[in-house]
């Protein structure tokens, strides 16, 4: 039996050798994890995270044969199932029963968009008022920042405007000024 416990210090080649006298491959896969394989099996890759711990030949659980009545009743299940199935498809191209069919399939769409919008996922009606909500909020923050931004402008604009009054005020009396003394 194949010592699984760590070695003090790992020597790949001592543990090469040990899994070539059980029959085992050592080899790399391509993202360089451990990989074993018989010489008839594919490799199987196992990550060792710096432990080298070593599986192969695991147990598997065995599998209990089913009895006759158990086969038996689980075919008879599945022949029923597909009974269903087609008398379903049948009542849908009845001309009886398909206008009940075509509203059961409306009212199924209606009670599936009723539930949506009752849920609590993302497309449900309190999670859309919410983020229409952050919206609305955003957009409040937004008004009364253009509310500050018009008021300041336009008492700037009426700063401006004076002082362009007064330095045309003061060109139109220079050339007066000017006149007077010559």
């Amino acid at each position: 039996m194949l010592d699984v416990t760590p070695p003090m210090r790992y020597n790949r080649h001592r543990e090469r050798e040990t899994l070539g006298e059980l029959g085992l491959h050592v080899g790399r896969s391509r993202n360089n994890d451990l990989a074993l394989g018989t010489p008839f099996h594919s490799f199987h890759h196992f990550t060792l995270d710096n432990q080298h711990f070593i599986w192969y030949n695991t147990p598997m659980e065995k599998r209990t044969q089913r009895s006759p009545q158990e086969l038996i009743a689980e075919q008879q299940a599945k022949l029923e199932r597909m009974q269903v199935r087609q008398a379903h498809a049948e009542a849908k191209s009845n001309p009886a029963l398909s206008p009940l069919m075509d509203e059961k399939g409306d009212l199924a769409k209606e009670i599936r968009e009723a539930k949506k919008l009752l849920g609590s996922g993302p497309q449900s009606a309190d999670a859309r008022i919410e983020k229409h909500q952050d919206w609305i909020d955003k957009i409040e923050v937004e008004r009364t920042d253009a509310g500050m931004v018009l008021e300041s402008a336009e008492s700037r604009l009426l700063q401006i405007n004076a002082e362009i009054a007064s330095a045309i005020q003061g060109i139109v009396e220079a050339p007066k000024e000017n006149a007077l003394e010559a």
